[in-house]
């Protein structure tokens, strides 16, 4: 289902500090696209109202108080006035029988013969969901084309605004003649969530329930309740992250909004490393940095996060993470740099940094595994973290003894620095590997919407 909007044929008379060169050749734009001064139509060619269907999913998109907005006389303006716009408004609500889930794109329309884009980088938006500001940046900002992504108890409906203009700080006289073309489009889908159980690791206890699978567990409904930490950490959560698979996680976080879930078991299983040489090398590092025997992790987790988000790329039910390793705050802090003393972690510095990467799944990181509950190799850290390890496991499923941290520290080898990488391994705590060429298996990091 598509609502299209366009922007074109710009006035500006009224813009005094435009100089005389950008006048004439907006006036011409004006004349080429004709006497009509709206740059903001949002068009409805069909009928008023649009079902989605989904199986027994029934949402309606209701845009009942108008079929078209335009914004006449129009020039660049502030953003002060461009939130003081009218906008588009429209409901969306969920009129079948199940927990519904919905994204809403705005993508790009393909142009016609002789027309020029408008880039994204000199129009602004503005997003309204039942009456509370969700976002208000740059259209160029939007890289993901996702305004939005949630869901939707049954009977329950959002309303929303949309509104955008063009921003006087970027627009120049460059941007003449050209026409921004856009098109809201909604997916939805039946919730993907298959059952949840309360998780008790407390032998004898009558609701005992590490895994989900033994005859105690007892089901629960907390991801219907947008409270925080309504689902408390360890929850098992059996989750439809597609089409066809189905993989239990354990929460981790609950956001309300969202849930921040790692797998029970290990996902990357087979013979991985933290980094190859080959992936050290093309990252920049150094040949005379790389030790034949440890290797180097001051360039992280490439080779491993590369086959993580290559196992997970088909996940479609979960949500994109855009993080930046070093900068991005996991818990505490965001260093990458953990040292180990005799009672805690203490995560200080960076040893490495990453550029933003945007995926399905990332590794966990000893920040927050602290949260938690892991406290040091001899306390060690709650069953449902280490379970299913080959040493360790309820049911024997994972091949790896250990699967990596994102977190590194060092050590010196002849006066030169090379570290160490963190992982969860048989003595059911965070260690620490000396050799980044070992093979260990990776957990997913995932976040959900409630």
């Amino acid at each position: 289902m598509n609502k299209n909007i366009k922007l074109d044929g710009l006035n500006h008379n009224e813009k005094k500090q435009i100089t005389i060169l950008s006048l004439v050749i907006l006036m011409t734009c004006v004349i080429l696209f004709g006497t009509s001064y709206a740059w903001f139509i949002i068009n409805t060619n069909s009928q008023k109202t649009t079902n989605i269907i989904a199986g027994n999913l029934d949402l309606v998109f209701d845009d009942t108080n108008g079929g078209e907005i335009q914004l006449r006389n129009q020039t660049p303006i502030s953003d002060e006035e461009g939130l003081q716009t009218n906008g588009y408004t429209f409901k969306i609500k969920n009129v079948g029988n199940i927990e519904a889930k919905y994204t809403i794109f705005l993508d790009d329309v393909d142009l016609e013969n002789g027309e020029n884009r408008l880039p994204d980088g000199v129009v602004k938006y503005n997003l309204i969901k039942n009456n509370k500001v969700i976002t208000t940046d740059n259209l160029y900002n939007l890289k993901t084309k996702i305004l939005d992504n949630t869901t939707l108890d049954v009977n329950q409906s959002n309303t929303y605004t949309l509104k955008i203009w063009l921003d006087e700080s970027n627009f120049n006289s460059d941007h003449t003649n050209k026409v921004l073309k856009k098109k809201l489009r909604i997916e939805a889908s039946q919730i993907q969530k298959i059952g949840a159980y309360t998780y008790n690791e407390e032998d004898g206890a009558s609701n005992y329930c590490v895994t989900g699978e033994e005859a105690t567990c007892q089901s629960t409904n907390c991801y219907k309740n947008k409270e925080i930490g309504s689902c408390p950490t360890g929850t098992i959560i059996k989750y439809k992250v597609n089409d066809t698979d189905i993989i239990p996680f354990h929460v981790m976080f609950d956001q309300g909004e969202t849930i921040t879930m790692q797998s029970q078991r290990n996902i990357v299983d087979e013979e991985t490393k933290w980094i190859t040489k080959e992936d050290y090398l093309k990252v920049g590092g150094v040949e005379t940095a790389w030790h034949w025997a440890y290797g180097n992790g001051n360039k992280g987790p490439i080779t491993a996060l590369t086959a993580l988000e290559n196992a997970t790329k088909e996940w479609q039910n979960v949500n994109n993470q855009t993080y930046t390793i070093g900068t991005t705050v996991f818990k505490e802090n965001a260093y990458t740099k953990c040292e180990l003393t005799s009672e805690k972690y203490n995560c200080i510095e960076n040893s490495y940094t990453l550029p933003e990467r945007t995926a399905k799944a990332r590794m966990i990181t000893v920040q927050e595994l602290i949260a938690l509950g892991c406290k040091n190799t001899t306390i060690g850290c709650p069953k449902w973290i280490f379970n299913y390890l080959s040493s360790q496991q309820t049911v024997n499923m994972d091949k790896q003894d250990g699967y990596m941290i994102m977190n590194t520290s060092y050590f010196k080898v002849n006066n030169k620095e090379y570290g160490y990488y963190y992982y969860i391994g048989a003595n059911k705590s965070v260690n620490i590997n000396g050799n980044f060429m070992n093979s260990m298996g990776i957990r997913a990091v995932v976040e959900i919407n409630k």
